[in-house]
């Protein structure tokens, strides 16, 4: 019995040792490269695990070395000084939280899933929209789809519309559109610029985009909008602040945490709110247009009061640790396979 309690003590310290050794960050380090290249869930699991681990047995080793006395003071002063940079970072930044991580790849190529960003809550750059806050009141998750030859009422966009349609069918876009050549939503497909959306006083232009897919560089075309207007204003200039915001729970984007997104449009009422129509450089139309018709949810403009800051410095990978550590976001997310023509 004594022998296997020294055996078992003996493997504890040399499992105690690798954790505190160079092997130990050259095993995670050789982990995380293989990672970059085949983005598996397995490795996401092991990294996770390895950082739990590292964790726990600095602690242990905390505590043999000075006792458990010493060394919850040591990690209350390290908790203490995280929290004071922390703070006083947000509070020279004018942001409630300075650091964020991109975890999607709605921002293709521009941020990339696993940048760590850096925030400030100073005045974002957008190209802007003053409108009656009674105008504003009218936008909602209904649109009006106007095309040659007919309207039709949807939730979110025409293309969550016909995303859900096809969805519904079991079938892949082509093989829908194969059988039900005459469907509108095939003839959106084929030729979105013969479609315009309205929302409230907004109108939303469609075009056909070119799609990049980055494993064999195949390429596709898809609809995605091209513009939107107000009482005659067009832009489709899109080279604005890139914002944080938390959606408010009954809308879709509450459900993925904080956003990470372009603000093209800064719309300005006469009651002095400000809001932002946002958008994912990869994803194809905004924000607000964005539908589930399972959950029956939806996004609106996003409020001044929702923005936690814009990005205003990327430092790539280091966003990787967030990831890790937060089961929830392992996988590859949609979208992680492609990116628009004009940017490839």
């Amino acid at each position: 019995m004594e022998g296997e309690k020294k055996e078992f003590r003996h493997i504890a310290s040399s499992v105690e040792k690798f954790f505190q050794s160079k092997w130990f960050y050259a095993a995670v380090a050789a982990l995380f490269l293989l990672f970059l290249f085949t983005k598996s869930v397995l490795l996401e699991f092991a990294i996770a695990i390895l950082i739990v681990l590292a964790v726990v047995f600095e602690f242990i080793g905390g505590v043999k070395e000075g006792g458990l006395k010493s060394e919850l003071k040591n990690t209350a002063i390290a908790i203490g000084v995280a929290l004071v940079v922390w703070f006083g970072s947000g509070f020279i930044l004018q942001t409630p939280g300075p650091i964020n991580a991109v975890v999607s790849c709605s921002m293709l190529p521009n941020l990339e899933r696993g940048d760590m960003v850096l925030l400030a809550g100073w005045t974002v750059d957008a190209q802007e929209m003053q409108m009656p806050q009674s105008e504003f009141d009218k936008i909602s998750n209904d649109a009006r789809v106007v095309y040659d030859g007919g309207e039709l009422g949807v939730l979110g966009s025409m293309l969550a519309y016909c995303s859900n349609e096809i969805s519904k069918s079991g079938m892949g876009a082509n093989q829908y559109c194969n059988q039900k050549a005459d469907d509108i939503c095939c003839q959106f497909l084929r030729e979105p610029e013969g479609f315009a959306e309205y929302n409230g006083p907004l109108k939303f232009q469609y075009k056909s985009c070119g799609l990049k897919y980055l494993g064999g560089g195949q390429t596709a075309q898809g609809p995605c909008v091209e513009s939107v207007e107000y009482a005659g204003k067009v832009i489709s200039q899109y080279s604005q602040d890139t914002i944080v915001f938390e959606s408010p729970k009954d809308q879709l984007y509450s459900r993925t945490g904080d956003i990470i997104h372009r603000a093209f449009v800064a719309i300005k009422t006469d009651e002095g709110k400000i809001y932002y129509l946002s958008k994912g450089d990869n994803n194809p139309v905004f924000d607000m247009q964005t539908y589930s018709y399972s959950l029956e949810m939806g996004n609106g403009p996003v409020a001044k009061e929702q923005l936690k800051g814009k990005v205003i410095l990327r430092i790539p990978l280091l966003g990787y640790f967030k990831i890790f550590i937060t089961p929830q976001l392992w996988g590859t997310p949609e979208g992680c396979d492609s990116i628009y023509a004009k940017y490839a």
